[in-house]
């Protein structure tokens, strides 16, 4: 069965076709995740906990500037980016998000947003996205915010995915039914190749 973060599958879902067998294989041949392996672990914790704990931006800049020398210039960006678009807003930690998966046919897509967020008065569940080479668009947020309201239980209203690379906001925005349509169809193609990958 293949299984999928909600990331990877809306990369693989919005590759290029010549692309996609090869993006497929890659993630099927790549051993599980291991925490101690993750990049961006620590800026990823330091920015979970950032309003959670009530820590100061200056809190995220130093975990940037300890990082390991080779991470220092990518964490300082992506710190300074995260805090360029929280200053000014009127943020505070709503509770953990909701994890879950979903799962149509034999294919699971593990949707893990990091924030829960009220912002300006309004309930924002946030997907993180970090990685600046795996370009995000909105046709990628999309699946995000769709599969994520659809596994978690939350109003697809209140999902969002902030690319930390661009310090772009991405919500929801096409048809429902046509978005289920992709996805389900895409799943369909995935598993159609899956055992020849």
């Amino acid at each position: 069965m293949p299984v999928f973060s909600v990331s990877d599958f809306s990369y693989i879902a919005t590759s290029d076709a010549k692309l996609k067998q090869g993006r497929e294989r890659g993630l099927k041949n790549r051993a599980p995740y291991a925490h101690y392996r993750d990049y961006y672990l620590s800026l990823r914790q330091a920015i979970k906990s950032l309003f959670k704990q009530q820590r100061s931006f200056e809190h995220l800049r130093d975990v940037a500037k300890k990082s390991h020398k080779d991470k220092q210039d990518n964490y300082s960006r992506i710190a300074e980016n995260f805090i360029t678009w929280a200053q000014g807003k009127n943020i505070y930690h709503y509770e953990d998000p909701p994890k879950a998966s979903y799962r149509y046919s034999e294919t699971e897509v593990q949707c893990n947003p990091e924030l829960y967020y009220k912002v300006e008065g309004d309930n924002v569940l946030l997907k993180l996205h970090f990685n600046s080479t795996k370009k995000m668009n909105q046709q990628r947020a999309n699946i995000i915010c769709f599969l994520i309201s659809e596994s978690c239980g939350v109003s697809l209203a209140e999902c969002r995915v902030l690319d930390l690379s661009t310090r772009k906001l991405y919500s929801f925005k096409g048809s429902l039914d046509t978005q289920l349509e992709f996805i389900e169809a895409e799943i369909r193609r995935i598993e159609s190749e899956w055992d020849d990958l």
